[in-house]
């Protein structure tokens, strides 16, 4: 039998080293084999092996962990500057072309989609802000209704690309 517990939390003080999510897994096979491991979810990292000692793995999960939607409405504004809560935007730009601008300092594997919604002649201009890029250019533009981009930052490179 495996099971998980979830102890601490960000506002916990008595959550030591910090973690946000630490869940421990023990068995009870008698085959020899220790499966008594711990998950830990800290610093935008999930750490996999023992208790107190190094982690055997980590993978990094700074970026888009969540899912969140933002709706913008061209009504609004010309111009939408993606906040870092943002993983997928809708767009509708029935009264005016949009400009998106992605963020200046996107952490590393961030992802995020990007929609139009309504069917006007109207379009939505991506930006990748200065120094960077989308696939090589500074700009991607959705034209029709339902066009999308779904787009993952590689800071190594200070680009993003197209999924």
């Amino acid at each position: 039998m495996v099971e998980a517990v979830i102890k601490g939390g960000v506002n916990d003080p008595s959550d030591e080293g910090g973690a946000i999510k630490q869940i421990p897994f023990t068995n009870d096979v008698a085959d020899g084999f220790d499966y008594s491991n711990n998950l830990e979810f800290k610093d935008g990292k999930l750490a996999v092996g023992k208790a107190g000692a190094d982690p055997d793995f980590e993978a990094d999960f700074n970026g888009s962990f969540g899912r969140g939607t933002t709706e913008y409405n061209s009504s609004v504004g010309a111009t939408y500057t993606l906040l870092a809560t943002d993983h997928r935007l809708i767009i509708n730009c029935t009264t005016a072309a949009v400009t998106v601008d992605l963020p200046s300092s996107p952490s590393n594997n961030r992802e995020l989609i990007i929609i139009k919604n309504d069917s006007s002649a109207n379009t939505v201009t991506v930006d990748a802000q200065a120094g960077k890029t989308i696939n090589g250019s500074q700009t991607f533009v959705l034209t029709d209704q339902y066009d999308s981009v779904s787009l993952s930052y590689v800071a190594n490179d200070s680009a993003w690309y197209i999924n």
